[in-house]
């Protein structure tokens, strides 16, 4: 239904982080994105607390493990909405929203998402492969006959008990043309880490037909500060 992330090393305040102690008893809220949702008669909420939540979050360095005080000491906060019955939800009217006139768009293919993920069992590492579908190919007859096209890649890579293989890499490729002329360009940006700070690489290429015009690669480091 929803989900909510908290670093631990922040449990005190954002500003100023603190490594934990092992052993040591912590308070920490946890606050869950707010949704709408009715949960029908019979079913129960199940809460589950992780340590990590790869892809969406990134591993702490090393293997984490967490006791949770739960006689007692851990309690779920839900705000409650009384029931449409007792309580009929209010109208909204908006105007009719004003905008310039559309451009004539001719499309040329619809984007092809997908996502793939496939398990090494002799290695224990997990690879997850997304087509993200943002744009479709697009030519603006209007305007010269312009057109534009967009192909998105994502892969997410890490090995099982071991933090630091985690890798991500992010691939796009962007064509701008018309009639003759034809341009690209290409972007990869790789992700990896050390114990102690997050790489990031990244090279783009410009093409105008099959000719690179242009090329530049950037390497960053930087601290994890208690991430």
């Amino acid at each position: 239904i929803t989900r909510g992330f908290l670093n631990l090393t922040h449990h005190g305040s954002r500003e100023a982080p603190r490594a934990l102690v092992p052993g040591e008893t912590v308070t920490a809220r946890v606050q869950l994105k707010a949704i709408s949702y009715v949960l029908p008669v019979g079913h129960r909420l199940r809460l589950a607390l992780q340590t990590s939540y790869w892809p969406w979050v990134w591993p702490s360095p090393e293997i984490v493990e967490l006791c949770v005080l739960t006689d007692g000491a851990s309690v779920l906060l839900l705000p409650v909405r009384n029931s449409p019955e007792t309580e009929p939800p209010t109208p909204v009217h908006f105007s009719k929203p004003e905008a310039a006139p559309g451009l004539g768009v001719e499309v040329l293919h619809q984007p092809t998402g997908g996502r793939t993920s496939v398990y090494d069992a002799a290695t224990g590492r997990h690879t997850t492969t997304d087509f993200p579908a943002f744009f479709a190919g697009l030519r603006l007859p209007d305007h010269g006959g312009i057109t534009f096209g967009e192909v998105d890649r994502d892969d997410w890579e890490i090995v099982e008990g071991d933090p630091l293989s985690a890798r991500v890499s992010c691939k796009r490729t962007l064509e701008l043309g018309r009639g003759e002329w034809q341009t690209r360009i290409d972007v990869l940006s790789v992700m990896t880490c050390t114990r102690d700070s997050f790489l990031v690489s990244t090279t783009l290429e410009a093409f105008e037909g099959n000719v690179r015009v242009f090329t530049r690669s950037w390497d960053h480091r930087i601290p994890r500060q208690l991430v």
